[in-house]
């Protein structure tokens, strides 16, 4: 061996992928972890640093994966994020947190923690927190991404349990495995 080596490049014509890219892009990055990590750098500068609120991540160092793809993932965890740092005064912080093999009832279930320091929300919003617009009555809110997380997690057979007090709201969200 003459540690010579031939390098081709390659080029891959992007329309063979054109009609199934959202599938391939599902079956690409499934993991928990770069979920999160890449909604959290891609809100930092808009949602966090500009308002003075801190973000800090919690990761299950084993790297839990879902059956569900990453776009959907990104896209529940988007939404709650967003939500949450509009509550937030400067100062305040956030917190995400993942575990793998969280057991309910014998089935088996992917983690996903949101929380936050904040004050908390009156008990008539905890209850209207993931219903629709057009439940509530209302126009349309800073809380009408979370019904799309519910309908989003209704689909998958996920679970949502959300608590709120002085020291701030938790939204734990259950995926299915």
């Amino acid at each position: 061996m003459t540690g010579a080596h031939e390098v081709r490049r390659v080029q891959i014509d992007r329309q063979l992928f054109a009609d199934d890219a959202e599938m391939a892009e599902d079956l690409v990055a499934a993991a928990v972890n770069d979920a999160v990590e890449q909604v959290a750098d891609t809100l930092a500068a808009s949602h966090f640093e500009s308002r003075g609120i801190r973000l800090t991540m919690d990761l299950d160092p084993s790297g839990p994966r879902l059956e569900t793809g990453s776009q959907i993932l990104r896209q529940i965890l988007g939404q709650l994020l967003r939500n949450m740092s509009k509550m937030l005064d400067a100062g305040s912080g956030i917190r995400v947190a993942t575990r793998g093999d969280a057991n309910v009832n014998g089935r088996i279930y992917v983690q996903l923690e949101v929380s936050d320091d904040g004050p908390g929300l009156p008990r008539e919003a905890r209850e209207k927190l993931f219903a629709s617009v057009a439940a509530r009555g209302e126009k349309r809110q800073r809380h009408d991404g979370l019904a799309t997380v519910k309908d989003l997690m209704d689909e998958m057979g996920g679970i949502i349990v959300s608590s709120s007090d002085r020291k701030g709201t938790r939204i734990q969200l259950l995926f299915p495995q």
